[in-house]
């Protein structure tokens, strides 16, 4: 029980870390858009208006490469870019935050949860480089390093003055080398039917939450038993329930921007082996200990709604961190393969997640069967809790 309100607590503790927001005593913003384009290409036009409409005029610089002559630096330090074997397309997008160089977006795509996504510090030299929201690859910066590319390839320029690319002084392209996915050693990008069953199968490992199941059962019965009405009270659990895990997912999303891909496959791993412990430790029986005493507190308060709400938030801040390897491991997929469908995709995962709430509240709260957690033998919620961990795993594994 302790070590399960520990875990909680410091799950807890990293969705509400506030992000990042280094103090920057200088005119250069904290986080701008460095564009390599053309002031006659109708898409560099359209990202830059996007951009400046979305971020403000101080937040975007824009590195005009014609003509496409020897003598244009900006053209010259786009081609050290395309002589790495990278293909090049305008615009040409360095996203920099805090001093360092957090991704690099070929094309145009106006898309603002996409871009919030990657407002972060890179604290690699790896740079991952996005086409229409999907990761292709990476430019390794490592002999010029974070500060050395931003101040070469992405200098900062206030607006209302000329954008003026000091000429190539040394041999910069040899410095960057360009790796793409699916090269051997990379994790290779996951297309959108992939991601998807990988969703519905995370979630629906997840949704098999006894501690939260239990909870909830237990909270329907005892109403039923005392002869009150459950339509709304249970309706506000799973309403509650489905938010605050929204709410959880949405904050894990985000500092996953953060964490390097190795520390969540890591956190993954360890999620799951924690699950596989804490299974083993219940031996053959299942049993939530903190379930008997939530239920007894409900039945102390009077009124069901409030019982409800009670009820519903101990279970989001208690109860679910504990067991969200699933919605970690899901998180570190679409972080490195789909990061613009969050918005979509999280909402849509949480939905699954509910289901069995769903279930239990039309059969015990509307068909009043009480029986139906009876029937449930506690060696199949062991047995999924074993897959959901073995799979959580094996994710985290692919991961580093």
């Amino acid at each position: 029980m302790v070590k399960k309100y520990f875990l909680a607590t410091i799950i807890l503790l990293f969705i509400l870390t506030p992000f990042l927001t280094a103090s920057n005593t200088s005119s250069q913003p904290l986080y701008y858009f460095y564009i390599y384009g053309e002031n006659t290409c109708p898409h560099c036009i359209a990202m830059h208006e996007f951009l400046e409409k979305t971020y403000g005029k101080e937040h975007v610089v824009f590195c005009n490469i014609l003509p496409e002559t020897e003598s244009n630096p900006c053209f010259k330090k786009l081609e050290d870019f395309s002589n790495t074997g990278l293909v090049l397309g305008v615009p040409f997008i360095i996203v920099v935050y805090n001093d360092t160089a957090s991704a690099i977006v070929i094309g145009e795509y106006e898309n603002k949860t996409f871009f919030d996504s990657l407002l972060h510090t890179n604290p690699t030299d790896k740079i991952p480089v996005y086409t229409g929201g999907v990761i292709i690859g990476y430019i390794n910066a490592s002999r010029l390093g974070q500060h050395g590319f931003v101040e070469y390839y992405a200098p900062y320029h206030p607006p209302g003055k000329p954008t003026t690319c000091p000429i190539t002084t040394s041999k910069t392209g040899r410095a960057i080398k360009w790796t793409p996915v699916n090269k051997a050693g990379q994790m290779a990008t996951i297309g959108l039917p992939e991601i998807l069953g990988l969703l519905v199968f995370l979630a629906l490992l997840d949704s098999v939450n006894p501690c939260t199941l239990t909870l909830y059962g237990l909270f329907l019965v005892g109403e039923l038993s005392m002869k009150k009405r459950v339509v709304g009270p249970g309706l506000l659990f799973i309403a509650v329930v489905y938010l605050g895990y929204l709410a959880i997912g949405f904050g894990l999303f985000y500092l996953a921007m953060y964490i390097p891909q190795k520390i969540l496959g890591i956190l993954a791993i360890i999620l799951g082996a924690y699950n596989i412990l804490d299974v083993i430790r219940d031996g053959e029986q299942f049993k939530c200990s903190v379930c008997d005493k939530l239920s007894k507190l409900g039945k102390a308060m009077g009124n069901p709604y409030v019982m409800a709400l009670v009820l519903s938030l101990i279970s989001v801040s208690v109860l679910l961190p504990c067991t969200s390897g699933p919605l970690v491991a899901f998180i570190a997929v679409l972080k490195t393969s789909r990061p613009a469908l969050a918005d979509i995709l999280l909402p849509i995962y949480v939905a699954i997640f509910s289901l069995p709430l769903i279930i239990i509240y039309v059969v015990l709260g509307i068909m009043g069967k009480k029986g139906l957690l009876e029937k449930i033998p506690p060696r199949i919620l062991r047995s999924v809790q074993l897959i959901t961990s073995l799979v959580i795993i094996m994710i985290g594994a692919s991961l580093l």
